[in-house]
């Protein structure tokens, strides 16, 4: 069920006691560094990954570049609806890319993230900022700055 091409790593176990699993496959869009997207599954054991996960791993990696793009238009929307929330104030949008360098972070079957390792934005540092997704549907921004190291 794994899409063609996804060859995932030995999982590793990280410090909160999860494992992570990576893979890359190729990706079209210009915030992909390189042509390449990391698809990364969080899970609390280093098993094989659980069918649901699999399945939704399947289903939006074909989808990638279209995931990326409306991950980028949910939170250029959310920042311009609530730009002091971002630390940005009335200004709204910095000049230039916001964020770049996207992945793929599975850590459960109803909802998952893309995460944006860049961010050019007041929030976004340390860890960047993600968009929480439902299946292939932006759903919430999730500002990173005091959680784990995804």
């Amino acid at each position: 069920m794994t899409p063609p091409g996804l060859e995932w790593s030995t999982p590793e176990p990280v410090p909160d006691g999860t494992w992570h699993r990576r893979a890359t496959v190729p990706c079209d869009h210009p915030e992909c560094p390189e042509g390449v997207l990391e698809v990364r599954v969080i899970s609390t054991d280093n098993g094989p990954l659980a069918p649901d996960v699999e399945a939704l791993v399947a289903r939006v990696v074909p989808e990638r570049a279209r995931i990326v793009a409306a991950a980028l238009a949910h939170l250029g929307e959310a920042v311009r609806a609530d730009p002091e929330a971002f630390g940005t104030g009335a200004e709204g949008r910095p000049d230039g890319d916001v964020v770049s360098e996207p992945a793929f972070v599975v850590d459960g079957t109803e909802e998952w993230l893309v995460h944006f390792a860049e961010c050019s934005l007041p929030v976004g540092e340390p860890y960047g900022i993600a968009v929480r997704m439902r299946e292939d549907e932006p759903v919430a921004v999730e500002v990173l700055a005091d959680a784990a190291e995804l």
